[in-house]
């Protein structure tokens, strides 16, 4: 992630806390530092994370780890039933500028049988297809500055190439 330059950030807080305080200024006793504290709130606001986009690694085979032709993605991704992908998270400001993204984003599935999170050796979060169908992975970001944020990302899991043949004999007639 590239430096931004967030002047034009600080110049708004600063002058949103101004315009907030203006009829106070002639006030006896008045506190300089409420000022620079409501400064600080809209910078805040201006560039912390105010949202989280929840993003499918490249999809890897789950029994061999051979990569697949499909990149995963943010918003939707379509699997196979014998496929896996690693989760990443990206957050960003109230003005949409990519900021530092969070460590400690909790991830959870709501329809299990379709696709389960599962950590691997170094503690990242991977979704691993089960059976076919549709599912949401919402990841958890509950000590954000601004509170609990969370993201989503649909996982749509279809069946698998075919691994074996069965064959069954038909009714039988009369040649």
């Amino acid at each position: 992630m590239s430096a931004v330059d967030l002047t034009a950030e600080r110049l708004a807080a600063l002058g949103l806390a101004v315009e907030s305080h203006r009829e106070s200024f002639a006030a006896e006793n008045y506190d300089p530092q409420r000022v620079v504290r409501t400064a600080d709130a809209y910078w805040e606001f201006l560039t912390a994370p105010v949202s989280i986009l929840i993003i499918a690694g490249p999809v890897l085979d789950q029994g061999t780890g051979g990569k697949s032709d499909n990149p995963g993605g943010s918003g939707m991704v379509a699997i196979k039933d014998t496929q896996k992908f690693p989760l990443t998270v990206k957050a960003f400001d109230a003005k949409g500028n990519e900021v530092q993204a969070p460590t400690d984003v909790t991830y959870s599935v709501d329809n299990t049988d379709v696709a389960s999170i599962v950590n691997d050796d170094a503690g990242a979060p991977w979704v691993v297809a089960g059976n076919p169908g549709s599912a949401v992975v919402t990841g958890d970001w509950p000590d954000s500055p601004h509170g609990d944020l969370q993201g989503t990302l649909a996982v749509d899991v279809t069946t698998g190439d075919a691994a074996s043949l069965s064959i069954e004999a038909g009714d039988v007639t009369d040649q």
